[in-house]
């Protein structure tokens, strides 16, 4: 389990926002975080994120050597406010696999090329070095990949970095439970993407995990001004279970095919 879940958050890949969470990895190495008398959480106060760091990294150690579940859902808009994509994501980590499902929602796209990407699946047992992907596009075409390094990872649409330097707020939350939490709202233009106009909320909870979040980016794309929403959510949970899906063990007699080709 821990060399699994440190190989899927580690790696910190693109996800389909095109940004990563964390501009470093953390070092397995380090001593365990611990909060400041004034800070809420590792790097958060009530006046904000004060060490950037220290608040990623207690995300991460949050998830590290647990068993959970990331999902989230992504809305593009035009400049009319009309909706021309909508993705569905979900990540989930147990004790003997990793998987990681994306899915366009047909309905959401006006009119698809035959190549345009539909479905990604990756899938990975613990221990395996290598993690396996099967892709279909508009057409039914399927691909299949293998590489060396994890999967995507636990990055938010935007990073924490550039979050970081918005100006926000944080205020106090509860729990159903009554557990503390902490939200933090913010709002402004990126300083590495200085037309980018972001919102966001984030649900963090007394152990610096990032539970919730709702990101909203504004930019240009393709000369057009668009709006892409993302609302997610990490849940830790000791009881998930996952089976390998049908597809693996096709997907690798059809990777060992072409690697005899070549």
């Amino acid at each position: 389990m821990r060399q699994l879940a440190a190989l899927l958050l580690v790696a910190l890949l693109v996800m389909s926002a095109g940004c990563s969470a964390f501009d470093s990895s953390p070092n397995g190495d380090r001593d365990p975080l611990t909060a400041e008398s004034d800070e809420l959480v590792p790097g958060l106060t009530e006046d904000g994120i004060n060490d950037t760091t220290a608040f990623a990294n207690a995300h991460y150690d949050a998830l590290e050597y647990n068993e959970f579940e990331r999902t989230e859902q992504q809305v593009r808009h035009n400049e009319s406010g009309e909706v021309i994509r909508t993705t569905n994501t979900t990540q989930t980590v147990t004790e003997d696999a990793a998987s990681y499902v994306l899915q366009v929602d047909p309905d959401s796209l006006a009119d698809p090329e035959p190549d345009t990407e539909m479905t990604r699946e990756t899938w990975r047992e613990d221990g395996d070095q290598m993690s396996i992907t099967r892709v279909t596009d508009a057409a039914g075409t399927i691909e299949f990949h293998g590489q060396n390094m994890g999967m995507e990872s636990t990055s938010l649409p935007v990073s924490v970095y550039e979050l970081s330097e918005l100006e926000h707020t944080v205020s106090i939350d509860e729990s159903d439970s009554g557990a503390e939490r902490y939200r933090i709202e913010g709002a402004g233009n990126t300083t590495q993407h200085s037309d980018q106009y972001v919102e966001f909320d984030l649900l963090v909870d007394s152990s610096g995990l990032i539970q919730t979040y709702e990101i909203s980016q504004t930019m240009s794309v393709d000369s057009e001004e668009q709006t892409w929403e993302s609302v997610g959510e990490f849940t830790r949970d000791d009881d998930l279970e996952l089976e390998e899906p049908d597809w693996v063990e096709d997907g690798w007699e059809e990777l060992e095919s072409q690697s005899a080709e070549d």
